[in-house]
């Protein structure tokens, strides 16, 4: 009898075995304190954390619910290049009629025009010459504008460092935002609220970002202790040797991408700077050594953008950045190098006017 019972124990046995490991990595990010995550966040090891830890949604874990809506109107009207007391009639009135969420804008703002007899080709020919041209036209720059925010607000989200937001369309133009655990909930509210614009800034010559990127790590080293560095590294866990970082730079090399010697014309280096550890290099240049040279732009491994966030953050840098009139801004999405076979993404880095 008891021989029989011993696969059903041992099933069971590997199912609890399995579970507790499964549910271990939970346990402890439950039990972090914010300064513990504050600091694995910043050395890039949190997301390794989270991507194990099992997801507490809102009814579980609490956080923020917000559904936005799309100024359709606004939008319609803004597109127009004539905007006439007749135009503004209809759409006020499709506006008003539509204000219901079982009455969509554009099958009102269809009916109005047709009933006013609004010519639409006086207002946005660029869409077309029909009616049924320009509203399919018109209709298709809402669902693109939609789109676009949807794409604004996830860049907008990811500056609170929270795992796996919820952001979704609702029904033709309205958003839904969910954020668990958020802290700061009026200052998620208003960002995710505030207009979005449309800026140009002039990327400013190599030997200007050489010249500012040696000025920043020289004041970084005056307010930031040698351990602090380290842990801003990603490579708090291990200290790599020489062998080690010479090895990864002939990698990249050897991928096309170049050093930052060879970038801004400094390619003579004395023998004593190949003995470093990686220590004295975090110590000797806090913000460089976080940054990679590629295709020649700036470069920052995904896991590191918070930490060079930070630091670009610091009172100390924002103040030597307006004394250059310059700014550092990140790309919108992190890719992959071409022929990289870590597979490593990268935020590329901009120094602007």
């Amino acid at each position: 009898m008891n021989s029989n019972l011993t696969p059903r124990y041992f099933v069971i046995g590997v199912i609890l075995t399995w579970a507790i490991y499964s549910l271990l990595p939970t346990y402890k990010y439950q039990k972090m304190t914010e300064p513990e995550k504050e600091e694995l966040r910043t050395s890039g090891e949190l997301y390794q954390i989270e991507s194990r830890i099992i997801r507490q949604g809102l009814d579980l874990r609490g956080g923020m619910y917000m559904v936005l809506e799309a100024d359709i109107p606004t939008l319609i009207s803004n597109l127009a290049d004539i905007r006439d007391d007749q135009l503004m009639e209809v759409i006020q009135t499709s506006k008003e009629k539509s204000s219901s969420s079982e009455i969509d804008f554009f099958d009102e703002f269809k009916r109005n025009s047709k009933i006013s007899n609004l010519k639409l080709a006086r207002y946005y020919h660029q869409y077309g010459a029909s009616q049924n041209e320009i509203f399919d036209g018109l209709s298709e720059q809402a669902d693109d504008a939609i789109n676009r925010v949807l794409e604004i607000l996830q860049n907008r989200i990811d500056q609170f460092g929270v795992s796996e937001p919820t952001i979704q369309k609702q029904g033709k133009h309205r958003i839904v935002v969910e954020i668990a655990g958020i802290q700061d909930s009026e200052r998620a509210r208003a960002l995710l609220q505030s207009t979005a614009l449309l800026e140009f800034y002039l990327v400013k010559n190599p030997n200007s970002t050489n010249e500012i990127l040696t000025q920043l790590d020289k004041v970084l080293q005056n307010s930031t202790s040698a351990d602090e560095v380290l842990n801003l590294s990603e490579d708090t866990t291990t200290t790599k040797t020489t062998e080690n970082k010479t090895s990864e730079l002939a990698e990249v090399q050897k991928d096309g991408s170049t050093t930052v010697s060879e970038l801004f014309g400094e390619t003579d280096k004395s023998p004593s700077d190949t003995g470093n550890t990686s220590e004295n290099i975090f110590t000797d240049s806090p913000l460089t050594s976080l940054l990679t040279i590629f295709s020649g732009d700036l470069g920052v491994k995904e896991k590191n953008a918070y930490a060079v966030r930070k630091l670009l953050e610091r009172p100390e840098v924002i103040s030597k950045l307006n004394d250059a009139n310059g700014q550092f801004l990140f790309s919108n999405d992190a890719t992959t190098l071409d022929g990289d076979l870590s597979q490593d993404k990268y935020y590329r880095l901009y120094f602007l006017e």
